[in-house]
Parts: C-alpha cells; sequence; structure tokens
C-alpha cells in the first residue's frame, strides 16, 4: 500500500508511516508554497496512485474523488 503525503511532515511521523505502508510518497505543499487546486490534485493522485492521503491544505474535492475513483 502507497501514501501520499501533502502536509507537512516530521521525520519520526513519517518513519512511523513506513511501518504501516509499504511506500511513501512525501511531497509537501511547503517546498513549493503552493497547494493544488482541483485540476493539479487529480492530476497528481493519477500520477502517485496512492491508496491513502494525508494532506492539510489541497483543495479535494467531489471532482477529484470521483474522478481518481475511476482509475
Amino acid at each position: 500500500m502507497k501514501v501520499y503525503v501533502r502536509a507537512p511532515y516530521p521525520q519520526k511521523k513519517l518513519d512511523e508511516l513506513k511501518q504501516w505502508f509499504d511506500e511513501v510518497v512525501y511531497e509537501p505543499w511547503t517546498t513549493t508554497g503552493e497547494r493544488y487546486y482541483e485540476d493539479e490534485m487529480l492530476e497528481n493522485l493519477k500520477r502517485v496512485q496512492p491508496d491513502a492521503l494525508i494532506t492539510e491544505l489541497d483543495r479535494v474535492t467531489e471532482k477529484v474523488l470521483n474522478g481518481y475513483d475511476k482509475l
């Protein structure tokens, strides 16, 4: 299983996630200072194909959830 982390997370917590998931994709919004809106979020979910998502700033709408669900 894979988790996509878009929120800033301390290394200790990322290490804990690695105990639960086979793969942790860590791309916090704080790296660029920009949030993903609907289209960017959907594109990145399709690119990463996670089983779980941790985010705090990105726009996750019905369009995003429905679009990702159809993969």
